[in-house]
Parts: structure tokens; C-alpha cells; sequence
């Protein structure tokens, strides 16, 4: 059995491994083409967690394209972040009847002419199952960071928001990294939020949970994503540190029809404002939604009615010179 524990100068080490066998000619007639298929089923063995030792057994569509996007997304990352770049959706705060940018969320997204039809979950998916998720988050955080700055830097008072995937709580490090990026580019950590969700918390809540007490040490915010969503929010609500929550935009859909999700919204900004955490409602996309949330004192909203994801540049012409 390879996977049982060891014992060596009285520490237990575990340990695993996963065999492919390839057969020549069956499953190929070249050494590249006889080695993609053993990584092909290397990938499906790890991915199911189940065999030690296993046979290619053919290629499957599913199989096959997740391992060579995580191929080609992999070379994308040692080229400098080939095909990935950062957009950024405004976010915007109620000042009676006027609205004002104060900043916004940067988002991750992949186009590849080669693979033009990978969605946005693919990808996280992708990264996340590669480990590739830790290198691409600091990426994220610095090209998010530096943009920013360069907002502040005209005489703006920007803030910038930036997701965090499960995984990368627990990149050792990271909130060194975090601090020195803002020395270099002369940021203010405030300006910085840092959106966590449910899951991401769950997964690890004492490394978690220390986490964003360090991030909160150094001045920068905490969100807590998708709030409503998830099975425990409330819960977590009360455990967090998070000091802003952002509302999921399911609550935002049927808004115009449901008592029910204005009467959850109402409901989570007086709990939240009771104990000192900002609110930002996701998802507002007509102006009569934006219409009937005005009076539910929210502090912050988001959404297509303000504008969709956009390039900095562009994020810039269109903010910076005026406001939302």
C-alpha cells in the first residue's frame, strides 16, 4: 500500500502516489503522444482521489480538455500572465438621490484565442485544482494595487476590492506580500478590501479567521462575498471579523416582486449597521431596482446599471474624470 503512514525518527509522514500505465503500441505509437496519455491519466486519478495504480483507459472529452487547458492556462503563467488581465467593476455609494464611485472590485478574467469558449468558473477551477490559484492571486493583488495607487495618485480617494480563494488564506506569506506591495506603491492599506466568502472561511476558520484579524491589524478591510448564499451566513456573520458584507445578487433578481428579498435586504443592513459592518448590495442592473434599494440605507452598491467589468484604462477615462 503506498499511501499508509511512515514512521521515521518518531514522526509519522504521509505519504501518496499514483502509477499511470501506458502500453505501447495500444495507447500510442509516439514516446509524446504515449507520455500525454499517462499525464492524461494521472490527472483523472488525482482529480477522483481513488486509484493507486491505474490503465489509460482512453481519452473522454471531459478529461481531455480540462487536462490541456490546465496545460495551456499553466504556460500562460510562466509567459508573465499571457491571456489573463485584470477588469474593474465600479462601486458605488448613495448620497440621497446622487450616486458617487469610490472605487472598484478587480475581477479576473481569460481570453485565449485557443480556447475561446472557457467560462469563468473553468478557469478558477482550473487554478484552483493546479495550485496555480497562489501565484495568479498575487498577480491579482498587485496588478489591483498599483492600479489604484495610480487612481490616488491624481487626487482621487479610491479603494480598490480584490477576492480571495480558499486556498490562497493559507499562502504562506501572503500578508507580508500584501504589506510590501502597498510600501512599493506607496498605498494606503485602507484603501485595500479583501472579499472572502462563506466557503473560503469555513474551510480553514483558525487560519482564516487569524488571517483577516492580520489584514485588519494593517488597516485593510474585510469583506464578507456572497452573503445570504450560503448555509451558515448568519453564523458567520456573528464569528467573522469581517467588517463589510456584501449581499448576494440573487437577493437583487426579483427584488421588483419579492417582498421577501427587499424585506432580507432591510434586514441585513439594520443587523449589520447595529454592529458597526458596511453593507454593499450586488447585482443592481435596472434603475428601478436602484430605485427601490435608495431607501433601505445601504452603504455601497454594484452592479451593470453603473457598468460592467472594464479595462483600467478604460475604468479610469470613464471614472476619474467624473463620477458614477
Amino acid at each position: 500500500v503506498l499511501n499508509k503512514v511512515r514512521e521515521l525518527d518518531g514522526h509519522s509522514l504521509y505519504l501518496n502516489a499514483c502509477i499511470a500505465i501506458v502500453l505501447y503500441p495500444e495507447h500510442g505509437n509516439t514516446v509524446e503522444e504515449l507520455m500525454n496519455n499517462a499525464n492524461q491519466c494521472l490527472y483523472r486519478m488525482d482529480r477522483d482521489g481513488k486509484e493507486e495504480i491505474s490503465f489509460f483507459a482512453g481519452h473522454t472529452d471531459h478529461i481531455s480538455r480540462e487536462f490541456l487547458f490546465e496545460n495551456e492556462i499553466r504556460k500562460d503563467v510562466e509567459a508573465n500572465f499571457r491571456h489573463l488581465r485584470v477588469v474593474y467593476q465600479p462601486i458605488v455609494r448613495l448620497k440621497g438621490d446622487q450616486s458617487g464611485w469610490i472605487g472598484a472590485e478587480a475581477l479576473l478574467r481569460y481570453s485565449n484565442p485557443d480556447f475561446p469558449d472557457v467560462g469563468q468558473m473553468e478557469m478558477i477551477r482550473s487554478l484552483e485544482y493546479s495550485g496555480l490559484i497562489i501565484p495568479v492571486g498575487r498577480w491579482v493583488l498587485a496588478q489591483a494595487i498599483h492600479e489604484c495607487s495610480r487612481w490616488n495618485h491624481t487626487g482621487n480617494n479610491s479603494i480598490v476590492h480584490v477576492n480571495l480563494a480558499a486556498q490562497q488564506i493559507s499562502d504562506v506569506g501572503l500578508v507580508k506580500y500584501i504589506r510590501e506591495l502597498c510600501e512599493e506603491e506607496n498605498f494606503p492599506p485602507s484603501h485595500l478590501i479583501i472579499e472572502l466568502t462563506e466557503t473560503s472561511l469555513l474551510n480553514n476558520f483558525e487560519m482564516a479567521t487569524q488571517f483577516c484579524k492580520d489584514l485588519l491589524q494593517m488597516g485593510i478591510g474585510v469583506a464578507l462575498d456572497d452573503f445570504g448564499t450560503g448555509y451558515s451566513s448568519l453564523s458567520m456573520l456573528k464569528t467573522s471579523p469581517a467588517d463589510t458584507v456584501k449581499i448576494d445578487r440573487v437577493f437583487v433578481r426579483d427584488i421588483l416582486n419579492s417582498r421577501f428579498d427587499a424585506t432580507f435586504i432591510r434586514f441585513v443592513v439594520a443587523l449589520c449597521h447595529d454592529v458597526d459592518i458596511k453593507v454593499c448590495l450586488e447585482g443592481v442592473e435596472k434603475e428601478e431596482e436602484l430605485r427601490l434599494v435608495r431607501s433601505m440605507q445601504l452603504d455601497y452598491i454594484q452592479g451593470y446599471f453603473f457598468g460592467r467589468p472594464m479595462p483600467a484604462a478604460d475604468f479610469q477615462q470613464r471614472f476619474l474624470s467624473g463620477g458614477a
